[in-house]
């Protein structure tokens, strides 16, 4: 998307628990806006764990914003399950994922597909500046040791003409598809056009923000 929270250098951030049975054991105490997923990731017949949590340490609150008091990066931890019901950390990343800034909202989430790809999805809502609104959404395999981006997902409107665009790239097939619409009933039909994208190699989570 075009519009970006303001984030925070990874070095402010503290660190999630290198394990445990349960996400309460996980995430520290007072991390807030927290989202799981889980599901067999790595192909071991053992489900995994996927966690977004926001930490609160005092110099990145805000209590007099009326939208977001809470301008911390969230973190996310990837935990491998274990036989005997725990989790251990795989890896942490600190600034992968947009946090809040003073006009911006961002609602993050994570899931688990029943294939074990790793889906992340951001809500962006913007409350002074734009009136352009929208979302974000990303698929990874886990393969050859990481998570590989193998597709992706952006939806963009503007509140004000209800126009819309939703464009979707599939870097396994390497085909994008962009529709184009609007959300009013008297607006324009969605028109739909393909192209053809370069075969590249895939990105590797952690290499860039979503």
């Amino acid at each position: 998307m075009v519009l970006v929270a303001v984030g925070l250098t990874a070095a402010a951030q503290t660190n999630l628990n290198h394990s445990g049975r349960t996400v309460e054991e996980l995430v520290p105490d007072g991390w807030e806006d927290i989202h799981e997923a889980t599901g067999d990731l790595n192909k071991d017949g053992i489900a995994d764990l996927v966690v977004i949590a926001t930490p609160n340490l005092a110099e990145h609150m805000n209590p007099e914003s009326d939208y977001a008091t809470n301008y911390n990066v969230p973190i996310v931890g990837v935990y491998w399950g274990q036989r005997d019901g725990s989790y251990k950390l795989y890896q942490q990343y600190d600034s992968i994922v947009s946090g809040n800034s003073e006009y911006i909202y961002v609602e993050n989430s994570v899931k688990v597909t029943d294939k074990g790809v790793l889906q992340f999805e951001s809500t962006i809502f913007a409350t002074a500046g734009t009136s352009e609104s929208g979302g974000d959404t990303y698929l990874f395999r886990y393969q050859n040791g990481g998570f590989y981006l193998i597709g992706q997902q952006n939806v963009s409107h503007s509140r004000y003409s209800g126009d819309y665009q939703e464009v979707s790239i599939n870097y396994l097939t390497h085909k994008k598809k962009i529709t184009t619409g609007s959300v009013l009933k008297d607006g324009p039909a969605d028109k739909v056009r393909w192209e053809k994208i370069p075969k590249e190699p895939l990105k590797r989570l952690g290499s860039f923000e979503m």
